[in-house]
């Protein structure tokens, strides 16, 4: 099957098939096997117990994983670019570095997720939870957060250019350094958040709940 003149990339049958034995044989693995990089990607991983697996720079790109619990895994690095990933749980999780370019976020929980230096660009986080989630220097330029929860989220130094923030909840976040050129702030809750008013040169605030 060739999308764009090339051939769709499919998973390694055997990362899969340890990942299949459960969380304890496959953190096993990984250890016993530093220099592998797993190949998960186009995996069908819906609704899967993956809490506290290790993840790290695995190849999940497009790999499905809606409705699977994440929740303190493991996913430095890794790369989900276009992963549907609606409704799964991803509290705790370390995301730090990792590529979600264009993945499918909606109503999931990131509640107290770190991703740090995350590119984020284009993903969609449609009414996802991320309170308390750090965002510190990530890309989330022309994201979708619409009506998503970032109360209390630590966004400083991200660069939110062109985001569709339209609802969201920023009570108590903190936007020291960020970059809003061209956000969506239409009915957005700032209030209680944190930021330079050099922060918000250019900024138009002019729909957003202040207080």
């Amino acid at each position: 099957m060739a999308v764009g003149g090339g051939k769709v990339r499919m998973a390694n049958q055997d990362h899969l098939d340890i990942l299949h034995q459960g969380v304890e044989a496959w953190n096993r693995w990984r250890e016993q096997n530093p220099e592998v990089n797993p190949d998960l990607s186009s995996a069908d991983l819906q609704e899967l117990d993956l809490q506290e697996a290790n993840l790290q720079d695995a190849n999940l790109r497009a790999a499905s994983l809606q409705e699977a619990d994440l929740q303190r895994a493991s996913l430095q690095r890794a790369q989900l670019q276009g992963a549907p990933l609606e409704w799964s749980d991803f509290r705790g999780a370390d995301l730090r570095e990792a590529n979600l370019q264009e993945a499918i976020l909606q109503e999931a929980n990131l509640q107290g997720a770190d991703l740090q230096g995350a590119d984020l660009q284009r993903a969609n986080f449609f009414r996802a939870d991320l309170r308390e989630a750090i965002l510190r220097n990530s890309d989330l330029q022309k994201t979708i957060l619409f009506g998503a929860n970032l109360q209390e989220a630590q966004l400083q130094g991200a660069s939110l250019r062109e985001t569709d923030l339209q609802q969201a909840d920023l009570t108590g976040a903190d936007l020291g350094g960020a970059d809003l050129r061209g956000a969506n702030l239409d009915r957005t809750r700032l209030i209680g958040a944190k930021w330079e008013d050099k922060d918000m040169e250019g900024v138009d605030l002019a729909k957003a709940i202040l207080q």
